[in-house]
């Protein structure tokens, strides 16, 4: 509650919920380092769909994968608020698009070009005045190139890395007014 947030110099929230529960005390949490991010723009990352079509309007097209109803295989079935990626599907034939058949033209999923490799990348990122304050940057490792990461297959590797497109980020979160 409320004197628990007045006995602590810092708050941060780890999860979506954590900051929608202290957005009740937001006036409380006006000296904390650490601002809360902004509602609509927090509801935008978290649709996937609506996120990548952002960036896309925002002039990011060369750097989001292609988004469409008929995609090359193999390819990504997503569903658009997630986490860990317990709802996406990689779709290599057509024997998994009949297993998925359900959820293929359900809304609350979307189909995305799948990239290939076996390394991914996953920035963190703090932005506090338009610039990047914080960076962390990890490297993720697979064993084959057709991969998803999630709790059930977890990457065979992690690793921390430099962040080398740091500025490409920058603005791509000041389009979508990330703060």
């Amino acid at each position: 509650g409320a004197e628990n947030l007045r006995a602590h110099d810092l708050v941060v929230p780890l999860t979506l919920p954590d900051l929608a529960r202290l957005r009740a005390f937001e006036p409380l949490l006006a000296r904390n380092p650490l601002p809360l991010p902004d509602a609509a723009c927090v509801a935008l990352c978290d649709d996937k769909l609506a996120c990548n079509r952002a960036l896309v309007a925002a002039g990011f097209g060369e750097y989001v994968p292609d988004i469409a109803d008929a995609l090359p295989f193999p390819y990504v079935l997503k569903k658009r608020i997630d986490a860990w990626g317990d709802n996406t599907h990689v779709v290599a034939s057509t024997g998994d698009e009949c297993r998925l058949a359900a959820l293929l033209h359900d809304p609350d999923y979307f189909r995305q070009a799948f990239v290939p490799g076996q390394r991914e990348y996953a920035a963190h990122l703090l932005v506090r005045g338009g610039r990047i304050a914080a960076a962390l940057v990890v490297e993720y490792g697979f064993d084959r190139s057709l991969h998803k990461k999630c709790r059930e297959q977890p990457p065979h590797y992690r690793r921390l890395r430099r962040g080398t497109h740091l500025p490409l980020f920058r603005d791509m979160l000041a389009a979508i007014g990330y703060e």
